[in-house]
C-alpha cells in the first residue's frame, strides 16, 4: 500500500512481527533486502511503471497529473460516442506509429553516428571519382564495430556503397572540351566483380518471411538484373559507335562514283523504294550502305541474345514467391520485352513478309510488357511518365512512336542504389 508521501507500507491488520507477510519469493526477498527495503514492502515495480527503465515518479504527483487531464478532459465539448471511440482509434493508432517511426529513427541513428564521418568521406570519395581512396575507406566501414558488434551492411545501404565502387572501378568521364571521347562511369570489365559481389550477398542473406522488412535477395536481385541489362545496353551502344567511326575508312566505289550523284530522285525512289521510305540517304544503297546494315544486323542479334538471356533467368525468378510480387522485377522484365522488342526489327529488309512477322513479333514483345507493368501497378508499383504512356495505348496499334533501341531497361534509374 502507499502513503501520502509515497512510502510503501503494509495493511493495517497485519501485525509488525509477521514474516514475509505479503508472501514474497525468496528471489524478491533477496532483491529488497538490496535495495534497503523490508518484507512488508511492496516491490517498485507495482507502483512504477516501465520500472527501472524509467525515472522515478511520485504517485502524489502522478494523480495531480492524472487529475488535471481529467479536468481537461472534462472541459471539452460533448461528442457523440461513436465519434470518441474513432477518435480514440485514431489516436492509439497515431501514438503507435509515432512509437515505431521514433524508436527505428534512434535505432537507426545510433549505428549511423560513429561512422557518419566515415560514410561521408566514401561519398566525397566518389564525387571526386576517387575510387582507389573509396574502396579502402569502405574496407574500414566493412570492418567496424558498433556497440560491439560488427557492421551489417545491409543497413543505412552500406551495401549500396560497395556495389558503386566496384562499377566505378576504372572508370572515365568527359570535360566540356573533349567531344570525342565518351564517358563510361561503369565499366563493363568489372561486370564479373560486380555480379561476384551481389552473388555472394544474396547468398548472405536470403530473403526470410519472418523478417519481410529486412534488406535480403529481394533487393539484390532488382539492382544486380538492372546493372546487367545497362552493361547490356553500354555495350550495344558503343559497338555501333565503333561501327560508325570504322564505317568512315570503308571504300566505296558507288559513293566516290559522281554520276550516282546525278541520279533524279524519282529514279531512285523506283530503284530503293524502301530506302526512300525510311530516309536513308542513297549512297547508303550501295555496297558500303549494305556491309554497314550487315554490321549493323550482327550487332543487333548478339544483343538480343544477351536479352534473350537474362529474360530467361528473370522468367526463373518471377516463378516464385516473393519475387513474383517485386514490382521492380515486374518492372524490369516489361522494360527487357521493349529492348527485345525494338532489337527485332532489322537494319533492312527487302522481304516484306520478313518485315510483317518481325512486326508482329514485336507487338507480342510490347504486349507482354503492358502485362508485366500492369501486374507491376497490382502489387503496389510506381510508373514513371513512360510506363503510363505505354499502358494507354492500345493493344491493336503499337502505342506511343519510339526510335529503335530507345527502351532503356533502366531509364530514370540510379544504379547501385
Amino acid at each position: 500500500m502507499l502513503s501520502s508521501d509515497g512510502q510503501v507500507t503494509y495493511p493495517r491488520h497485519m501485525p509488525r512481527d509477521s514474516i514475509n507477510p505479503l508472501s514474497h519469493s525468496p528471489s524478491t526477498l533477496r532483491q529488497l533486502s538490496l535495495a534497503g527495503l523490508s518484507e512488508q514492502d511492496q516491490p517498485p515495480s507495482e507502483s512504477q511503471q516501465k520500472f527501472p527503465h524509467s525515472p522515478w515518479v511520485v504517485p502524489s504527483a502522478l494523480s495531480i497529473s492524472r487529475g488535471a487531464v481529467v479536468a481537461s478532459d472534462l472541459a471539452k465539448p460533448l461528442e457523440s460516442e461513436s465519434d470518441d471511440e474513432h477518435d480514440l482509434d485514431g489516436q492509439s493508432q497515431h501514438q503507435r506509429r509515432k512509437k515505431d517511426t521514433s524508436e527505428r529513427r534512434e535505432r537507426y541513428a545510433s549505428e549511423r553516428a560513429p561512422l557518419r564521418s566515415l560514410v561521408r568521406a566514401i561519398y566525397v570519395f566518389l564525387d571526386k571519382g576517387d575510387v582507389q581512396s573509396a574502396n579502402r575507406a569502405f574496407g574500414i566501414l566493412v570492418r567496424s564495430h558498433v556497440h560491439g558488434k560488427p557492421v551489417d551492411i545491409r543497413r543505412n545501404n552500406y551495401w549500396a556503397l560497395g556495389a558503386e565502387i566496384l562499377m566505378s572501378e576504372g572508370g572515365t568521364s568527359i570535360g566540356g572540351d573533349h567531344h570525342n571521347q565518351v564517358s563510361e562511369p561503369y565499366p563493363a570489365r568489372n561486370a564479373a566483380k560486380v555480379r561476384e559481389y551481389f552473388q555472394d550477398l544474396i547468398q548472405r542473406f536470403p530473403y526470410n518471411f519472418k523478417y519481410r522488412n529486412a534488406v535480403s535477395a529481394f533487393e539484390f536481385w532488382p539492382t544486380l538484373l538492372s546493372y546487367e541489362i545497362y552493361q547490356i545496353h553500354q555495350s550495344h551502344a558503343a559497338c555501333l559507335r565503333r561501327l560508325e567511326l570504322d564505317a568512315e575508312d570503308w571504300e566505296d566505289e558507288i559513293w566516290q562514283d559522281d554520276s550516282l550523284h546525278s541520279v533524279d530522285e524519282t529514279m531512285a525512289d523506283a530503284i530503293h523504294p524502301r530506302a526512300a521510305r525510311a530516309g536513308v540517304p542513297l549512297w547508303q544503297t550501295g555496297s558500303r550502305g549494305r556491309r554497314l546494315c550487315h554490321e549493323r544486323d550482327q550487332i543487333r542479334l548478339q544483343t538480343l541474345d544477351s536479352l534473350r538471356h537474362i529474360a530467361n533467368r528473370m522468367d526463373d525468378l518471377l516463378e516464385d514467391r516473393p519475387y513474383s510480387t517485386n514490382p521492380e522485377l515486374l518492372r524490369l522484365r516489361g522494360m527487357v520485352s521493349l529492348y527485345m522488342g525494338d532489337l527485332l526489327i532489322p537494319a533492312e529488309s527487302s522481304n516484306e513478309g520478313h518485315v510483317v512477322d518481325t512486326n508482329s513479333r514485336r507487338a507480342i514483345e510490347r504486349h507482354d510488357a503492358r502485362s508485366r507493368f500492369q501486374r507491376m501497378l497490382e502489387h503496389g508499383g510506381r510508373p514513371d511518365a513512360f510506363i503510363h504512356e505505354i499502358l494507354a495505348s492500345s493493344e491493336d496499334d503499337d502505342g506511343p512512336s519510339l526510335p529503335i533501341f530507345s527502351s532503356l531497361a533502366i531509364r530514370g534509374y540510379r544504379i547501385g542504389c
